[in-house]
This record gives structure tokens, sequence and C-alpha cells, in this order.
């Protein structure tokens, strides 16, 4: 008994490291980058050792997801326990909201990007959607606590409403690579986000070669293929052998257009986002109508979710894989603020003619809540309850006073 118990000690100890190296890799490299031997090498142990705790890379990723989100949780809850003490001291839950996502921009922005890439996984596979179902019911429970709190009268639904607003500025700010600095700007200080946040696109590369017609329809071929696989399964099965065989190609045909992997996801998301941009610029022309009211912005913003959540959800997931890459990318975040950026001058036009006046910083929450929305839905599963819930929910969360408070 006395000698196991150091052996089963040293076990945890050896599992929590892999699991705390395995978050690293993934924020650095992704999870189609992340290997055994990668994660052994961050959490100095052999990858033998990852191999006997960790017979598949999905079991790292199981692992490392519990780990994460059970942390998370742990650091909330001591939270909720300083609001009971110190009631008199606790800050609004706008201004907790607004920390947390400072706190990812300075010293969480690695857990938080790791935290993202589970998250959209967990959409894809049963066992983690079942961990991420559990994690959110656990979170809504917890951040209902603080609200009640605060004294606030629906303690849930502000709750509801302030996890969504902040799962949308968490992605926001892994994609942008805001800084501390910037995200209180706005948050915090009330500046205007097309001004503090913008991204300006790098020089343009020298234009290479022109490709023959058939080489151009090969690259194409391989790009394409590469889309349906992120689309279908997600980054994590994406490898040269996996696209050169859903293609009919030989892995040397694909290094051939493609020094790495790398290279290759980067032109495949390039092109993803550009379809969803599109697809999300004639959203806000639907919402933006002339006659558009509170009630009928609501209504219309609710239907357009659902499809999103439901006849795009592997497109959005695969889309937001492109905000995850853009925190290890700073050349495609440019593009990344220019779509957020149309959206929220789309809101913004809208606000204007319900409000009276420009609203950027509600325009930008109307916007990070139907990003938060959709990836808390999405990760769940995108179940019928959940959806069923949606337009009572955005009839809350877009009422003109709740926005316009946005604005001060």
């Amino acid at each position: 008994m006395n000698a196991r118990a150091p052996r089963q000690s040293r076990s945890i100890e050896t599992r929590g490291r892999i699991a705390a190296a395995a978050i690293r890799v993934l924020a650095d490299h992704g999870l189609a980058g992340l290997t055994h031997r990668l994660v052994a090498k961050e959490a100095q142990v052999s990858p033998a050792l990852t191999t006997y705790h960790h017979a598949t890379k999905f079991d790292i990723i199981a692992e490392s997801s519990n780990f994460i989100l059970l942390t998370y949780l742990a650091g909330l809850r001591r939270v909720r326990d300083r609001c009971l003490t110190e009631p008199s001291s606790a800050q609004s839950l706008g201004e907790f909201s607004s920390r947390l996502v400072a706190n990812v921009a300075l010293r969480h922005r690695a857990s938080a990007i790791a935290w993202a890439e589970i998250m959209l996984d967990a959409a894809r596979h049963e066992e983690t959607g079942a961990l991420a179902r559990d994690w959110f019911a656990e979170l809504l429970s917890i951040w209902s606590d603080i609200a009640r709190i605060k004294g606030m009268d629906d303690p849930r639904e502000e709750a509801r409403g302030a996890i969504d607003l902040v799962i949308g500025l968490y992605f926001m700010t892994i994609a942008l690579g805001l800084s501390e600095a910037e995200v209180n700007a706005v948050l915090r200080d009330g500046g205007d986000p097309m001004l503090h946040w913008r991204r300006e696109a790098p020089p343009a590369r020298a234009v290479p070669k022109a490709r023959t017609g058939k080489s151009e329809r090969t690259r194409d071929q391989i790009v394409a293929t590469t889309i349906a696989l992120l689309v279908a399964e997600g980054p994590a099965t994406v490898s040269f052998r996996s696209v050169a065989a859903a293609a009919g190609l030989t892995t040397s045909a694909l290094r051939y257009y493609f020094e790495d992997i790398g290279v290759l996801l980067a032109a495949a998301q390039v092109r993803l986002f550009d379809d969803c941009k599109a697809r999300y610029r004639a959203m806000m022309q639907d919402i933006g109508t002339s006659d558009a009211t509170e009630k009928s912005t609501a209504q219309l913003t609710a239907a357009i979710f659902i499809r999103e959540a439901t006849e795009f959800g592997k497109s959005n997931l695969a889309n937001y894989t492109v905000w995850i890459e853009a925190s290890r990318r700073p050349e495609i975040r440019a593009m990344i603020w220019n779509s957020i950026a149309d959206m929220c001058a789309g809101w913004n036009r809208l606000l204007t003619k319900l409000l009276g006046r420009p609203a950027p910083r509600a325009a930008l929450a109307a916007q990070a809540l139907f990003i938060g929305k959709l990836v808390r839905i999405l990760a769940s599963g995108s179940r019928t309850a959940c959806l069923a819930q949606v337009p009572d929910e955005f009839a809350r969360d877009l009422s003109l006073s709740r926005l316009a408070a946005f604005d001060g």
C-alpha cells in the first residue's frame, strides 16, 4: 500500500503534466498539429510514456479537454465564493465579463486558444460533446449564482446572455490577437472597436509564376478536397495522406503544390472563409431592412441563426477554425477583421435606424452574442431543446434597451 501510493501519485502528476503540455501544443499547433511526440517534448517525458497513458491522439484531446474545462470551472467557483464573502467589493457582471476577455489577451491566451479548439472539436465527437454540455450546464449554474449575488432580477438569463457575449468576444480576441490595452480601450473605456481593433493587411507578396490550366485544376482539386475534409471531420483528420487518398492523388503530388500541411490548410481555410463571409454579408442585408423593428430584428436573427446552426453547422465549425488559426498566423488577421468589421457595420446601420444614433459598441455586442451563442450550441450538439430557446433568447439579447446600454 505504501509503495503503491507514491507510484499512483507520480502517475497522476505525469498525466497532469501531459495534459498541460497538450494544451500548450494545441495553442501553438492546433488539433491538426498535435502529436504524441510534440506533447512528450513539451511535457519533458518520453513519447512512450505519453502513449502509455493515451493510446491515441484523440485520447490526448479528451484528457486535455477535461483538464482545461475543470480548471476553468474551479477558477469561476473561486470568484463566486469571493462574491459571497465580499459582496460589497464585487464587480458588476459587465465589468466581470470585460475582465475575463482582457485576461484572454494577457496571461490566459494559450489556454483560451486551446479551449476554443476543444469547443469546436466537441461538436464533432459525442464523448467530448457530452463533456461540453455538462461543462456549459455547470458554467451557467456558477454564473447564475454570481448574477444572483449581484441582485439581478433574472439571474439565469443574465448569466446565459453574458456567457454568449464572452464566448463571442473570446473568439474575436483570439482571432485578432488583441492586446489587453486594445480590449480595455473598447470594453472598459468605451472606445470604438472600428478604430481600436482594426487590423491592416500585410504587404502583398510577389505574384507567383502563372500555372498551366491542368496545374491550376489539380491545385484547386487538392484545396477543394481539403475543405471537404475540414467541413466533414475537422482539422484533426487533415494530413497529406488523408487528402491524397480522398483526392485520388499521391502524397508527392500534394508536396509539389504545397510545401507542408500548414500551407495547404491555410489555402483551404482562406477559400472556406471567403465563402462563409459572403453568406454572412447576405445575412446582414436580410436583417437590416428599411422597415426593421426591434421585434422583427430579433425574429429574423433567430431564424437565420437556426439555419446557421443546422444547415451550415459544419461549415461554421470549419470557418471558426480559421479564426483560431489567425492566432498563430498574424498575416490572416486582417481577413478576419474585415469580416468582423463588415458585420459590425451592418449591425451599426440597423441600430442607427432603431436607436436614432450610431452605436458601434452595441453593434459589436450583437455580433459577439451571435458568434458566442453559435459556438455554445454547436459545441453542445445543436440539440432541439437548445434551438427551441433561441427566439426567446434573441428577443431578450437584442432588446434596444439592452443594446443601448453597451454604448452608455
